[in-house]
């Protein structure tokens, strides 16, 4: 049987490969059970939905981290908590604790998380700073984490402008899963600094992988 967000993100693909040619390169990486954090990278444009909605297809349990401007009205609530979304309550440094914890909780049971890298959507098309989310997430929950660069959706749908165009390309790199070294007892700010230029290393070297497909 399927739920709404089954039909919706067939909906969202179908609107991603119809109108933006969208296509994933390596889905092959997405583990078929185990429990990992998807950095995503680029968090650039509205249609960014198409990251979860293709992740979601392969990995039904992902949560996905939002801003919790998607949980403002009760409609708009409970059609986010339909996608397994978690409120992400905006910070001008780092994410609150509470918001954290909570994505913690779904990591430990075996589940899946979706977070931004960048935290929040750029105006401009550059990436935003990076947050150490992502990196607390992985270094209390003791998984890997799998790196996703998304690109060519900000000259279609860029933050400042009301509608989409109705033609670009759109392509999503998913890297191979990340296991960290080690995992120390105590985690601190230095720790989770060079976490955080791990992942960012990895989110380098897919990106080059992306500008070699820009023909593609």
């Amino acid at each position: 049987m399927f739920t709404l967000k089954d039909i919706m993100n067939r909906f969202y693909l179908l609107i991603g490969k119809s109108f933006y040619d969208f296509k994933v390169f390596g889905k092959e990486n997405l583990p078929e059970s185990e429990p990992f954090v998807f950095v995503a990278h680029n968090h650039t444009s509205p249609l960014d939905f198409l990251i979860p909605a293709f992740v979601q297809r392969h990995r039904p349990d992902l949560h996905v981290m939002i801003l919790d401007a998607g949980f403002e009205h009760p409609l708009i609530e409970w059609y986010s908590r339909q996608f397994n979304s978690l409120p992400v309550h905006k910070s001008p440094s780092r994410m609150n604790r509470g918001t954290l914890l909570e994505a913690l909780k779904v990591l430990k049971q075996g589940k899946s998380i979706l977070i931004s890298l960048e935290g929040e959507m750029s105006w401009d098309g550059t990436p935003q700073p990076y947050k150490t989310g992502a990196a607390w997430l992985i270094l209390h929950a003791r998984v890997p984490f799998i790196p996703g660069v998304y690109s060519g959706a900000y000259p279609i749908w860029p933050r400042w402008q009301t509608l989409p165009k109705l033609k670009g390309k759109i392509r999503l790199e998913i890297g191979k899963p990340v296991l960290l070294d080690n995992f120390p007892d105590k985690i601190d700010n230095r720790l989770l600094e060079e976490t955080n230029k791990r992942i960012v290393k990895e989110v380098n070297r897919i990106e080059k992988s992306v500008k070699s497909r820009k023909n593609r």
